[in-house]
């Protein structure tokens, strides 16, 4: 792993200097968020509090050894914290395991995934050809949902053993996760040839972040692979959320049930969060910017904007790939001092199947 140098964009450091930004003060590395047992990685980490504790959930989680049922990843864990105050690098973990001491699956695959998977796990793997091809759901952002427990947006992805970034989607959707105890459920949402798929794959991947603000849900798609990843959003009453003819999408004027009328509101990322801070009384969306590893913040009166332009604040740790970090994510359960200092999550990619979570402080400018 390389090490994790975070240097603010106007702070004097040893490899950049200027001026502050307007909103953020200063930033600076905590810890790195630690694996479950025997992982030796695991992406993104989204999270939520949720009955008291807070709850993170993982994208890819790779082990070196197989768990009982032959695999050495899962597409989504989960893990939690009761500790209160992150400034102390959040040390005690408790993570979601089976009987074999392996992480469990957060949002368990369809039958005709799994069929899929089973074919093309090992090398050489039943089929013989494409080993390591998958067909499974990533997770997004995850919310506390007061009549469902919690629910966990996710993205239905076909992968190929090709390469980081051969995968391609095919729709997207959201899972009710009833209990901390237990993987999450993919419901029933709609008639086609996959019930589970509330988005179709001609839609944009809604809930790269998602919020609730009083009783309706919002969802952002922010479809990357390019320098930029313009961003969209969509709503619905909260207790309609799996019902796709209630969606709205913001045409930058009006809500209307025609998807291809949102119009772009900002550019963001395909993993990202919104929330609202107490602090400045406004929304508040921090990304890393595609195809870099810069971190970047924008501010908002409501979800669907006016948002504020860019700043940049900060650079992640150089992956060890030789791509970009990604998956910048807040953690507002911890924020102290009245919303000013917030807590925030990077994935820095390290060699292959592996990478690191960074945890980070930020303290924004006095008001």
């Amino acid at each position: 792993m390389r090490s994790a140098a975070i240097c603010l964009v106007g702070l004097a450091c040893q490899t950049r200097g200027g001026t502050p930004t307007a909103h953020v003060a200063a930033a600076r590395e905590i810890a790195i968020v630690p694996n479950p047992p025997g992982a030796s990685g695991r992406d993104v980490g989204f999270s939520l509090a949720w009955n008291g504790h807070s709850v993170w959930v993982f994208g890819d989680t790779f082990f070196a050894q197989p768990a009982a049922d032959g695999y050495q990843w899962r597409a989504s864990t989960w893990s939690w914290t009761d500790d209160t105050d992150a400034s102390t690098g959040l040390p005690d973990w408790q993570h979601a395991l089976g009987a074999d001491g392996k992480p469990l699956q957060l949002i368990p695959h369809t039958a005709d995934e799994q069929a899929f998977d089973d074919a093309h796990n090992g090398s050489p793997c039943p089929v013989g050809s494409d080993c390591g091809a998958r067909h499974t759901a990533w997770p997004a952002t995850p919310l506390a949902d007061p009549s469902r427990g919690a629910i966990v947006f996710y993205s239905k992805e076909d992968t190929e053993p090709t390469g980081s970034f051969a995968f391609h989607g095919t729709g997207a959707s959201i899972a009710v996760w009833p209990s901390l105890d237990a993987a999450a459920v993919r419901a029933d949402v709609s008639n086609g040839p996959d019930s589970t798929t509330l988005f179709g794959p001609d839609e944009p991947g809604w809930g790269a972040a998602a919020l609730i603000d009083a009783d309706l849900l919002y969802a952002y798609a922010c479809d990357g692979g390019s320098l930029t990843s313009p961003c969209r959003i969509a709503r619905v009453p909260l207790t309609s959320a799996l019902d796709r003819s209630a969606w709205a999408f913001w045409t930058s004027a009006a809500w209307v049930a025609d998807w291809h009328a949102a119009a772009p509101i900002f550019d963001g990322a395909p993993l990202m969060t919104v929330h609202y801070s107490e602090y400045f009384s406004r929304w508040v969306a921090f990304y890393v910017v595609p195809l870099r590893s810069t971190l970047a913040v924008r501010f908002a009166p409501r979800p669907e904007g006016p948002w504020s332009g860019a700043e940049l604040f900060g650079e992640g740790a150089p992956p060890a790939d030789g791509t970009w970090d990604y998956g910048l994510a807040a953690h507002h359960e911890f924020a102290r001092e009245g919303g000013r200092v917030e807590y925030l999550s990077y994935f820095q990619p390290g060699s292959f199947l592996d990478g690191v979570v960074h945890l980070l402080e930020v303290t924004y400018q006095p008001e």
